[in-house]
């Protein structure tokens, strides 16, 4: 996609225009006089309305704009820019792919339309199934994964008509048995595996080692696959196949080529025993760039599935063994933002030097540290590498403490990564200037781990009423928001065909409380 405008070169760019030039995934949005825009890709024709009008891009879209029409905090996601990241995906694989779109990173119905015409859903709740179908995805074309599974859950499932249960553990194997003898129907089961690989990724987001609570130890895998073909579960239980997914935001795929080599020696070793293994799911966990990360590109993707895959890759090219991923997060997690309005500044509390008393907010004193920040919106130098870690937070001395507060009106109950996983989050301003200065970022819950980014360099002017776009959080962002301290949940916008579309509007707090029950009732 291209830029509303060509990102500011001149004496007047700011380290804003230059922060969203760094990255080729946020190029559907940028400056154009000092002002934020969204904008559709003027050369896709599906972009713009199938119409008279077709024959002229659609306009750009303005952050401010859209704050205004449906209040904040808001989360805008481009749903143009994800389907054509999903058709790029599948185009650089060298061989057929059934994907499957993982639902929990935002499962937002107007979304999963969008994707249903190519995309399957990956799902990990009935929940999650039952919103995949209002959008028009066949359950046929559903994977039901997840370690928690209730024998209701599963029930459901298998009167919906999900085309495949993955199973984690040889007892849930028995659980769907029993499930589809009540239900009195067969139940296809594929083995999720646990390759005991570990992702380079986050210890909280891991799936994949031999202590994590998902999937068949890969060394018990041929015991249990060889007890789906038994007699006493071919009258209700179907072999699937193998899948296996070792974590998410992925930056190495290394670790990925290796458990993809694992379940596909697996799978021709199974083979030559007679069993049938129909299906290898690869699961997702491809990454982003969050603050300076380098991720795979779908080529890469491609070269790394293509050499985990080659002990199979006869059974594959022969159309006998499909080829089955989960993306998420790298579907849509650049493809979304967040924005919200400044309630208020806080000033830097007082600091006071060795004999010195008077040194007041605001002194130059009192911003001694702001060298350390690079150019790129304040990021600054850690020495511990962790590319997605906000280590300078509540560390002391650091320039934590002594820098102003841009308090937000979106917090951990509306973006719940940072304080969950300490996530970095690139925030930038919805009108940019080029003087800036360093401010710490905090929402309005009631906790002190509200105070959810480091430092950001933000306009020196900024003041109550100004918005600020928080970057990349298309991802885990809308789907983890939550109703903590009765705030209410955010209005979500997509951007579709170039023009924006009311995907869930405010649930405001007075709904939240009529679900209620008075007592006696």
């Amino acid at each position: 996609m291209t830029h509303p405008t060509s990102h500011a070169t001149s004496a007047d760019a700011t380290p804003f225009d230059a922060l969203l030039a760094g990255n080729p995934a946020h190029a559907w949005m940028g400056y154009e006089q000092g002002t934020l825009n969204f904008v559709a890709d003027p050369t896709d024709r599906s972009c713009n309305e199938s119409n008279a009008e077709s024959e002229k891009p659609a306009p750009p879209l303005s952050a401010a704009a859209l704050i205004e029409q449906y209040g904040s905090p808001l989360y805008v996601t481009n749903i143009d820019q994800v389907v054509q990241r999903g058709e790029a995906l599948l185009a650089a694989l060298p061989f057929p792919v059934q994907g499957y779109y993982a639902v929990k990173a935002n499962p937002r119905r107007g979304l999963l339309e969008a994707l249903a015409p190519r995309w399957g859903a990956d799902v990990v709740s009935v929940g999650e199934a039952h919103a995949a179908t209002a959008a028009g995805i066949a359950p046929s074309a559903m994977i039901y994964s997840g370690v928690g599974k209730s024998d209701t859950d599963i029930e459901t499932a298998i009167r919906m008509g999900i085309g495949q249960i993955n199973a984690e553990s040889i007892e849930e194997v028995a659980a769907i048995r029993a499930c589809a003898e009540r239900v009195g129907r067969k139940a296809k089961v594929g083995l999720r595996v646990n390759p005991d690989v570990r992702a380079d990724t986050l210890a909280q987001i891991s799936t994949g080692s031999a202590g994590d609570k998902f999937g068949i130890q890969i060394e018990a895998v041929p015991m249990v696959y060889r007890a789906l073909h038994s007699p006493e579960n071919v009258d209700g239980l179907i072999p699937g196949g193998l899948a296996v997914h070792i974590g998410s935001q992925m930056q190495s795929l290394v670790p990925l080529e290796a458990a993809v080599m694992a379940i596909a020696t697996l799978a021709m070793q199974l083979l030559a025993e007679g069993l049938a293994v129909p299906c290898l799911d690869l699961g997702g966990g491809l990454g982003i760039r969050y603050k300076d990360e380098t991720p795979p590109s779908p080529t890469d993707y491609a070269a790394a599935l293509t050499k985990g895959l080659a002990p199979a890759r006869a059974r594959i090219d022969a159309g006998e063994m499909a080829i089955a991923i989960e993306p998420g997060r790298w579907l849509v997690g650049p493809a979304g933002v967040l924005l919200s309005r400044v309630m208020r500044t806080k000033a830097p509390p007082m600091r006071l030097a060795t004999g010195d008393d008077d040194l007041k907010p605001g002194d130059a004193r009192a911003h001694a540290h702001d060298n350390d920040y690079d150019s790129d919106n304040g990021d600054a130098h850690d020495n511990d590498n962790d590319s997605d870690s906000d280590n300078d937070k509540n560390s002391g001395n650091s320039p934590s403490d002594i820098a102003p507060i841009a308090l937000l009106d979106a917090g951990m109950h509306t973006l719940m990564r940072p304080a969950l996983y300490d996530a970095w989050h690139h925030i930038v301003p919805v009108v940019s200037q080029t003087v800036t200065t360093p401010y710490r970022i905090a929402g309005p819950v009631c906790e002190s781990t509200d105070t959810w980014a480091t430092p950001r360099l933000l306009p020196a002017t900024l003041q109550a009423g100004d918005a600020v776009a928080v970057l990349d959080a298309g991802a885990y962002g809308s789907s983890m928001a939550n109703a903590y301290n009765l705030f209410g949940l955010p209005a979500e916008v997509g951007i579709y065909r170039g023009r924006p579309v009311l995907l869930r509007p405010h649930m405001t707090p007075e709904a939240l409380i009529a679900e209620d029950l008075p007592l006696g009732t």
